[in-house]
């Protein structure tokens, strides 16, 4: 039985015998795509190419390669972040109180990017003990982080180590 699927995120048209990649169509044939980056040089400085190594980076939408993740992969979170993570998920975690109410802290993202700012808002906040770190607690359920209270820029805890689907900050990696 003959399978229509390629490489990562590509399915084989067999009218044209070229590899659909959502947004453009990869000859196998030359090993290229037929039509130039929509998104320029930025991601890749060529414009029909796929990616460098086909067998472990992937290029799902055909604008940028990705390099393999794998769980064995360091993640370089604070061993303090992951075990409160831990902590939460397990429901023993240590929620920040707030002195006037004496409930758990709900963060209001006023120092979040207005874009980003609708998905932290109204999260609970839980303390890294012994640290200026927080955790944020969607209210989509999903687990984020913040370093040194740094509000302005929240994490989403990254993929695949975590079910929350973030991206590893550029500072941690």
């Amino acid at each position: 039985t003959d399978t229509p699927l390629r490489f990562p995120g590509q399915y084989a048209d067999e009218e044209t015998g070229w590899h659909y990649n959502f947004l453009r169509h990869y000859d196998p044939a030359t090993a290229r795509y037929a039509t130039p980056d929509p998104l320029g040089l930025t991601p890749a400085p060529h414009h029909y190419g796929y990616v460098h190594n086909p067998h472990t980076w992937s290029d799902p939408l055909g604008l940028a390669a990705h390099p393999p993740t794998r769980l064995s992969d360091p993640h370089r979170i604070p061993g303090s972040i992951v075990r409160e993570y831990d902590n939460i998920r397990m429901g023993r975690g240590t929620p920040r109180i707030d002195p006037n109410t004496g409930r758990q802290t709900i963060h209001r993202a006023d120092d979040v990017p207005d874009r980003q700012r609708p998905q932290w808002r109204d999260s609970l906040e839980w303390d890294v003990p012994g640290t200026n770190h927080r955790i944020l607690e969607r209210p989509d359920g999903r687990l984020g982080f913040v370093l040194n209270h740094d509000y302005s820029s929240p994490f989403l805890f990254p993929a695949p180590w975590f079910p929350d689907g973030g991206v590893l900050p550029n500072r941690l990696r």
